[in-house]
C-alpha cells in the first residue's frame, strides 16, 4: 500500500449507485438494496464504494456504488441509475478503515490548495480480507479532468 497521493490511469468504468444517508448502518442497508437490484439484473463485481458529494462547500456521503460490466451498462443505462467514470488520470490516496476520516480531510485540503473544483470524490473499498470487514483498505479517487 502506497502512502501519500499518486496519479493512476484508469480505463472507462461503469457503476450502479443508490442514494444513502450518513451512518454505517444506512450505508449497509443501501448496499443490501443495491446488491439485491444487481442480483436481479447484472453480473456481480467485487469493486464497490462510496461517493462523497459536495454541496455549498459541505461534503457528505451521498451514494453507495458497485462497478458493473460495460455490457451491463449498455443494457441498464436507460432504466437505472448507472453512471460512467471516464477513462483518464485520477489522483488517488490509500488509507485504512481507521484513517478514512483523516485521509478524506487530506483530500479536501489537496483540492483546495491546488484550486481543483470537484463535486464528487469516489472511495473504493479495496478487498484484502473478505472475512474481516473491519480490517480493510480504501482508496479515494478524484478525476483530474476538469469538471464541465
Amino acid at each position: 500500500m502506497n502512502n501519500g497521493f499518486n496519479i493512476q490511469t484508469f480505463k472507462d468504468r461503469y457503476f450502479l449507485s443508490l442514494p444513502t444517508q450518513d451512518g454505517e448502518l444506512n450505508e449497509i442497508k443501501s448496499f443490501d438494496k443495491l446488491d439485491e437490484k444487481l442480483g436481479e439484473l447484472a453480473v456481480q463485481t467485487f469493486q464497490y464504494g462510496l461517493i462523497y458529494s459536495c454541496h455549498h462547500d459541505n461534503w457528505k456521503i451521498s451514494d453507495v456504488f458497485r462497478l458493473i460490466t460495460s455490457d451491463d451498462y449498455r443494457l441498464l443505462k436507460d432504466t437505472f441509475n448507472v453512471s460512467k467514470l471516464s477513462k483518464g488520470e485520477y489522483l488517488t490516496i490509500n488509507c485504512t478503515g481507521d484513517t478514512e476520516i483523516e485521509t478524506f480531510q487530506l483530500v479536501k485540503e489537496y483540492l483546495e490548495k491546488n484550486s481543483l473544483t470537484r463535486n464528487k470524490v469516489y472511495m473504493f473499498y479495496l478487498v484484502t480480507d473478505v472475512f474481516n470487514q473491519y480490517n480493510h483498505f480504501s482508496q479515494f479517487q478524484i478525476s483530474l479532468k476538469p469538471t464541465l
